[in-house]
């Protein structure tokens, strides 16, 4: 039963009391107690936000540039390894991919820095439109911390995304232009690339390092697996000629 239904039951069950004992002095205390009582929790209740938000700014971690990053080098490793799977699925010529690969790895990588740009933007945004407000003057948290330091530039962050993006699109690429007629070389390099963001990326979240990596791996080879199936099934239904 969380917190909020032992609450609620307390707050029930005080009432019931309140109704079945007559209006007298001894029911007009019992009724101030439950009425300070549940301003005490609920005062109790802020200071344990404002803590855990105290704790969370003293970690210096809400404005770090490793997240733009991660998003970049997902985004980069997934896209080119599926133009690769899907090329090597369909036997098209060993020049294809690394064409198509280049194509797709700085124009999406432009897309997705620019989708990085806008939401931070609109984080920005958010935040001085609720800052120019009244009510958050007075906010308890926004007497101790300025949260502006925690909101990073909108620039900077679609600078980190597409570096990132360029960096780890360029692993499938290079792996399959090293050796174009083994695709298990090109998977073997791809999946460490999978594997170590993942494992960075464990520093957001609860998951084990170990297992954030795997997870990122799992993901990434599911999608050059349908990549591959696709282009494999294009092939039969069209009858491609052999280069």
């Amino acid at each position: 039963m969380t917190e909020i239904n032992v609450s609620y039951l307390a707050e029930v069950r005080i009432e019931t009391v309140l109704q079945a004992v007559p209006d007298d002095s001894k029911s007009a205390n019992l009724r101030r107690h439950h009425t300070y009582g549940t301003i005490g929790v609920r005062d109790e209740r802020e200071r344990s936000q404002v803590s855990l938000i105290r704790a969370i700014l003293e970690r210096g971690r809400c404005g770090s540039d490793l997240r733009d990053w991660m998003y970049g080098a997902t985004n980069g490793a997934i896209t080119t390894f599926v133009i690769v799977a899907g090329v090597v699925g369909a036997d098209l010529p060993a020049m294809v991919a690394p064409v198509l690969g280049l194509a797709n790895l700085f124009a999406n990588g432009f897309a997705t820095a620019a989708r990085r740009y806008t939401n931070t933007k609109l984080a920005r945004d958010n935040y001085d439109r609720s800052h120019a407000k009244v009510v958050w003057a007075e906010d308890v948290t926004a007497k101790d911390y300025d949260f502006s330091r925690c909101l990073r530039s909108p620039t900077q962050a679609a600078l980190n995304t597409f570096a990132a993006f360029i960096l780890c699109g360029l692993v499938p690429l290079i792996a399959y232009l090293l050796s174009p007629t083994k695709l298990s070389v090109c998977v073997v390099a791809t999946a460490c690339a999978f594997f170590a963001i993942g494992a960075v990326k464990s520093r957001y979240s609860l998951t084990a390092w170990w297992r954030s990596g795997l997870d990122t791996v799992f993901l990434g080879m599911g999608a050059a697996a349908l990549a591959y199936a696709a282009g494999h099934t294009l092939r039969l239904l069209i009858d491609i000629p052999t280069p």
